[in-house]
């Protein structure tokens, strides 16, 4: 038997749950979970539990963006951030002093550093040059 990866796992189970609730739910779980015994992966779950909630926010269209900033960001402009990004987002924030302010956000693909730090790194790196 092919081995399967933690993302055929939790795509599998996505298409299993996607349109299910209440108890039929819960003997779908229970059976994946007797397949993961089968399978030998059960101690790899935490892993194909992450794959899983990938894979819903890419099937649900939901972009994860984390903001990073110097201060605690107000949930009035944590709300404007997300809604700019145009898509349905799930926000985390942290704050980061070094930044010195402004923020960085981060998506899956892409860095936007619009730190004080990154900055004067720029600068420096002109002034040198």
């Amino acid at each position: 038997m092919k081995k399967r990866s933690h993302t055929q796992y939790a795509e599998a189970l996505y298409e299993m749950t996607k349109d299910i609730a209440g108890k039929e739910l819960d003997a779908v779980l229970r059976a994946f979970v007797h397949i993961l015994a089968r399978d030998r992966q059960l101690l790899h779950v935490d892993k194909i539990v992450d794959s899983f909630l990938r894979h819903v926010k890419k099937q649900e269209g939901i972009q994860d963006l984390h903001i990073e900033t110097a201060r605690t960001l107000d949930p009035k402009t944590r709300a404007a951030i997300a809604a700019a990004c145009g898509k349905k987002t799930d926000v985390t924030t942290s704050v980061r002093p070094g930044l010195l302010g402004g923020f960085r956000i981060t998506t899956e693909h892409t860095i936007l550093d619009a730190s004080v730090a990154a900055q004067l790194k720029r600068l420096e790196a002109t002034l040198i040059s």
